[in-house]
């Protein structure tokens, strides 16, 4: 496709020829002056072009892939994507040959830096782990058979068995994405559990206002300053468990105001048998009582959370730490984890099985701690 700009070169020097006509216009040699220097700009701007299609079509001799990347939504959030391959020529593709590959044409160029979910956190390019060695379409209208459905970059993704991931292009559309991450997050929790996955996830995405009327201001201040100066011992704990040290900060927070002389189960003193769910327990160092009261949610639940899940992986395990009752017997939203966003108005438990509808939560909610705590990272990364 051609650029704009020669035809908007041309329509301005139709309407200076109109000028010149009504008397306004400029000598000949003035002109015939411009009609030169504007085609010249033409030139430039059409050989700049095609330099640039050039330069896409090959790169020192090699081609280009031209943003033909595969990302895998099991592996880090700072894994480099990587360029996939023809098979059966064993060459790297442009992004415009897509449709010269077909279902099995699976190969990629080198592993993934890490997996979330493997033992030795190593990416295997095993065909065999490929779910039926082949591409999958997100959108089966355009399947022509089977083995023969060409590839389309918005709609063509694999399922890695081995990290329990899925595969997709890195320029397909956030639906797509979207979609992947889903599946991929799904598949590893237990069916029972999908419903409270699902409804976190349009609660997320319903959210306009984070930290609504600027009520908790002092709060994302403090946590983000108690998570600065303890950040080894949430990074620690992380290690441990698998669970996000930003997750284990919101929660810390929620139950305790972040006091290291209570347990994180929650936020009864240390030292001393818990008398509240879980009853029982007792530790004398607010690390091992958080590995404990971490990992033996992951192990009751069946799942296994990553230092770097989605936010809907974390908001469903903030939700399965407090207690689903919000969602299972009031059909609202539960303020352990929304309170201070806009999809969170009122109500609240009391106390134990007493529920009052016009109580409003006064701490902030899990979700508006984690994204505060994400927005400072951001801020000092750049």
């Amino acid at each position: 496709m051609w650029p704009l700009i020669p035809i908007v070169i041309l329509l301005g020097t139709m309407l200076s020829s109109c000028g010149s006509e009504n008397g306004k216009g400029e000598s000949d040699e003035e002109t015939d002056e411009k009609k030169e220097k504007d085609e010249k700009k033409e030139t430039e701007e059409t050989e700049e072009f095609e330099k640039e299609i050039a330069e896409c079509e090959s790169t020192k001799g090699e081609p280009c892939t031209c943003n033909a990347l595969v990302c895998c939504t099991s592996s880090g959030n700072e894994t480099e994507t990587v360029h996939i391959k023809k098979r059966e020529e064993d060459r790297n593709i442009l992004m415009a040959d897509i449709a010269q590959l077909n279902r099995t044409d699976i190969e990629r160029e080198k592993e993934f830096t890490v997996c979330k979910f493997s033992p030795d956190k190593k990416c295997t390019l095993d065909v065999t782990y490929i779910e039926d060695q082949e591409w999958k379409a997100y959108d089966e209208s355009s399947s022509q058979g089977d083995g023969k459905e060409l590839l389309n970059a918005n709609e063509s993704y694999m399922i890695c068995t081995y990290g329990r991931g899925y595969l997709f292009f890195k320029d397909a559309g956030q639906v797509m994405r979207s979609e992947m991450e889903e599946m991929a997050d799904l598949k590893r929790i237990p069916e029972k559990y999908h419903k409270y996955y699902i409804n976190n996830k349009d609660l997320i995405n319903q959210i306009t206002v984070g930290n609504r009327g600027d009520n908790f201001a002092y709060d994302i201040w403090n946590l983000k300053k108690i998570f600065d100066e303890n950040k080894d011992v949430y990074e620690e704990i992380a290690n441990e468990t698998g669970v996000p040290p930003e997750l284990i900060a919101a929660i810390h927070y929620r139950e305790s105001g972040c006091n290291f002389e209570t347990y994180l189960h929650n936020g009864q003193p240390l030292g001393e048998p818990t008398t509240i769910v879980p009853k029982g327990r007792i530790f004398y160092d607010f690390s091992e009582a958080a590995i404990d009261a971490l990992n033996s949610e992951q192990k009751n639940k069946d799942i296994s959370l990553s230092k770097d899940d989605s936010i809907e992986m974390m908001m469903l395990f903030a939700e399965l730490y407090n207690g689903t009752g919000y969602t299972d017997y009031k059909n609202t939203v539960s303020p352990y984890v929304y309170s201070g966003t806009d999809v969170y108005i009122s109500g609240k438990y009391a106390s134990d099985g007493v529920y009052d509808p016009n109580l409003v939560d006064k701490q902030p909610g899990i979700y508006l701690l984690i994204v505060s705590l994400d927005e400072e990272a951001s801020d000092e990364k750049e």
